[in-house]
Parts: structure tokens; sequence; C-alpha cells
């Protein structure tokens, strides 16, 4: 079935958008039922853009496009306090390896909790792509990450010396954080700098991912510094 709505974008004769679903609007059920459809728009001629904006009109289950359905158009502000306030939420949740009372797991929980959700992350290193597919898998990578320094003597005591932040879009910007790491065995301790891709979001109904997380990180500072004193780490991570 098709669904045809006319527009006039001038005098002339009316243009028609025609929207190709899945199934019939008019005879689709809307009761207890969410329905996921691919909308196709083939315009037939040329529509004046305030003509596409009347289209909101046009419900799916029961709800207008305009509606709490679907996810409003970004309108932020203040990205970069958003992004820097997040980047000081991820170094706090760093800060608790330095109390010996804290466990590992819990401290790698609390950093995973500033991971996607559902959604994938990545990780770029000299070239390298590692996919951390969920949260789940994040924190269970971060647990054993974290438990190499420990088993190392190294520990967890590991803080942010510095951070940037560079705004990329109203819903993006990339963090650049300074780590400084406080050795337990007594040895010299060592800075390095990764690069975070911070994303925020507006929330709608029926979101499951947070509103704010990372993307991606490069950090091939943190792997090079790590390889060159305790390329046992790595190693048992990758074994």
């Amino acid at each position: 079935m098709a669904l045809r709505v006319c527009c006039t974008p001038n005098a002339s004769t009316p243009i028609c958008v025609k929207g190709i679903l899945g199934r019939s609007l008019a005879r689709t059920p809307q009761k207890n039922k969410v329905f996921h459809v691919w909308l196709h728009i083939v315009l037939i001629g040329c529509c004046q853009p305030l003509d596409l904006l009347r289209l909101w009109s046009v419900g799916l289950c029961g709800r207008t496009l305009s509606g709490s359905v679907f996810p409003r158009p970004l309108n932020m502000s203040n990205i970069s306090i958003s992004a820097s306030n997040f980047a000081a939420s991820y170094a706090a949740a760093s800060a608790l390896g330095a109390d010996p009372s804290k466990s590992v797991t819990s401290v790698a929980d609390a950093l995973a909790s500033h991971y996607p959700l559902s959604k994938p992350f990545s990780a770029f290193t000299f070239g390298q792509v590692t996919v951390f597919p969920d949260r789940e898998y994040t924190a269970h990578t971060i647990r054993d990450y974290l438990q190499g320094f420990v088993d190392s003597g190294l520990g967890i005591d590991i803080s942010m010396a510095n951070r940037r932040i560079e705004v990329v879009s109203p819903g993006s910007a990339l963090c650049w954080i300074t780590w400084s790491i406080k050795p337990k065995d007594g040895t010299q301790g060592w800075t390095w700098g990764n690069v975070y891709g911070y994303r925020r979001t507006v929330a709608w109904e029926g979101q499951i991912e947070p509103q704010e997380y990372w993307e991606f990180v490069v950090s091939d500072q943190e792997i090079g510094a790590l390889m060159e004193r305790k390329p046992e780490i790595m190693k048992a991570l990758t074994n």
C-alpha cells in the first residue's frame, strides 16, 4: 500500500510525495504495538523546505513524526562544558584505584559506566582497531587490564594530570586527557595522553543508551609506554 501526501510549493500544479510503507497506515493496528517502518520518500518534482516540514503530520502508530517516538533534532549548547565534566567524572572513576579498599572490579565498573551500553566502542592503537561490542564486554576487558597492573606490581593509582576539549559538533567533542601513574612498586611514574571521542545525545522515548559516553579512543601513547615498561601486561591480554 502507498501513502500519498500533496504539497504545493507555489501556485503551480500540486506535487505529490509518495511514501512507500511496509504496510498500510490505515490498516495497521495501533494498540500495544510498536512498528519499525522504513519510510522511503520519492520526490516527484521539487518541494519547498516548508512543504516538506508539513509531512510531520503523517502519523505512525498513532503519533506524529514530530512526536516522542522519534529523537528530536540536536539543539544543544555548552558541549565543551559537558565534555569537560564527563572527562572529570571518568577521572574520578580512575582515581578510585588509589583507595586500597576499592576492588579492581569496582574501579573497572565505574570506568565502564562511561562507555556505550549496547553500541560498539572502538580503540585505535598504532593502526590497529579493537572493537568492544557492548558495556559488559568493555567492563570485563577493563577488569583484566587493571588486574594486569596489580599483578605486575604497578598498582592502579592512575589520575588525570590535564585535559583539553575541542568541540566537533553540538553533540560531540574530542577530549585530550593526560594520565599519570604512581607505581606501587616504587619505580618511577610516567604520563601519557589519550584522545577520547565524546558523544552527547538528546533523550527520547525508548532510548536505552546513556545520553553521553565515549565513542572511541586513540591510545598510542598509553600502549606504547606500557610496552616499554611492562610488556607482560599486554601479552597477558592477548593470550
